[in-house]
């Protein structure tokens, strides 16, 4: 069930965190035609399996600041409730929608 509906078709939305729970937040705004973008240090093996998907583009380092630039939702994601924390922030001072998921 989700909460809101959002119509994210198109839009760039940035996921920040490769596991499972990155996972089970993205999938479900891929199939609904967002262009999803990963930054993790590590990426699983679900989200690695994505890559045969059309939106998504996944770059496996440290999130930045800048990584926020033009997104119009972010998903902190990671097992790191210190950089959920920081990505929550960025996001903030962007007045940039967000979630953050631990």
């Amino acid at each position: 069930m989700r909460l809101v509906a959002l119509d994210v078709q198109g839009r760039e939305v940035l996921v920040v965190g490769g596991g499972k729970v990155a996972a089970r937040k993205a999938r479900p705004l891929l199939e609904d035609g967002a262009v999803i973008r990963v930054v993790a240090p590590a990426l699983g093996e679900e989200v690695l399996a994505w890559l045969n998907g059309g939106n998504l583009s996944l770059e496996q380092r440290a999130v930045e600041q800048a990584d926020l630039d033009g997104v119009w939702l972010v998903i902190a994601a990671t097992d790191d409730p210190a950089v959920n924390s920081q990505v929550a922030a960025w996001a903030q001072q962007r007045l940039t929608p967000w979630q953050t998921v631990n």
